[in-house]
């Protein structure tokens, strides 16, 4: 999540996101699970995800989304034209199950169907990551945008943060 809504963007257009394929299923346990990433050295800059980043992987009766939490290449090339292993690992976050016509609707917590081995996994499209930031406006604020899409807000829940714990930090001059 971006703070500062005028931050420059390197996001890719929504209709690339949608299609863009980042890799398979080749391991899954409890609520993470690991994707081998398509080599592909002629895929545009930006293809491998960042930590924090959204992927999706479609299952019989939801999507799935999940969200990067590490990256790694445990055999590492040391020539340009070496191939290199490249692995993602991710946590699931939640699920938007698929009604009868097998359309994606609102987004819920937890995975009720997880993905299986060999299962691709997607970078999530714009319509899937705002389904699963969709907050009621009359109930939340805007702090700002999620880094994945400009387009979608970041909003916290004003009750459910005054009804916790919570602190704001940072260093002096920044705007708390």
């Amino acid at each position: 999540m971006t703070l500062n809504p005028s931050a420059p963007e390197t996001a890719l257009p929504a209709t690339a996101q949608a299609e863009q394929r980042i890799g398979r299923i080749v391991a899954v346990t409890g609520a993470q699970a690991v994707i081998l990433v398509d080599s592909d050295d002629a895929s545009p800059r930006g293809k491998t995800p960042e930590i924090g980043m959204i992927l999706r992987v479609d299952t019989p009766n939801s999507v799935s989304l999940c969200m990067v939490s590490a990256l790694s290449s445990p055999t590492p090339s040391h020539a340009r034209d070496e191939q290199e292993l490249r692995i993602i690992e991710v946590e699931f976050l939640g699920e938007l199950p698929k009604d009868e016509n097998g359309e994606a609707l609102s987004f819920r917590r937890g995975v009720s169907c997880y993905p299986s081995l060999g299962d691709v996994v997607w970078r999530a499209s714009k319509a899937e990551l705002a389904k699963a930031y969709a907050c009621d406006s009359d109930t939340a604020i805007r702090i700002g945008h999620i880094t994945q899409d400009a387009a979608i807000p970041a909003m916290i829940k004003i009750d459910d943060m005054l009804g916790k714990h919570f602190a704001i930090l940072g260093t002096t001059g920044i705007g708390k």
